[in-house]
């Protein structure tokens, strides 16, 4: 596959060029497309128990980035099993059109608010 360390790229009419590497190898390495992308917060409701959406903005991806102090949880569509992102890390939502379509709250239910900042891309 050419000289140790070189990579070929492919190019995709669908998603642009150089959307995926792959190296000497063998290995594939994507590289994501994004056009846009900014940050956003949501506040966990006032009762723990509650679920809170993100606001309505068109994305592709959403990362949560938990620096709360305690692990929180979220879902998607309203429903479904809640995954946990535990403090001090991030969770990546890939798939998704829009924020609003993921929910959070503390996963220890505390009405002691905290606001999960993240960050969208589309």
């Amino acid at each position: 596959m050419g000289n140790p360390g070189s990579a070929v790229q492919i190019v995709s009419p669908g998603i642009g060029e150089n959307a995926a590497n792959v190296d000497d190898q063998g290995n594939l390495a994507t590289i994501p497309q994004m056009a846009t992308g900014g940050n956003i917060a949501a506040q966990t409701n006032a009762t723990g128990t509650d679920w809170t959406a993100f606001a309505d903005r068109a994305c592709k991806q959403l990362t949560l980035v938990n620096n709360t102090g305690t692990t929180i949880e979220f879902r998607q569509d309203g429903d479904g099993v809640a995954v946990p992102v535990f403090d001090q890390t991030n969770f990546t939502i890939f798939g998704i059109d829009n924020c609003d379509r993921i929910e959070i709250r503390r996963t220890d239910e505390s009405d002691t608010q905290v606001t999960v900042a993240a960050r969208w891309e589309g």
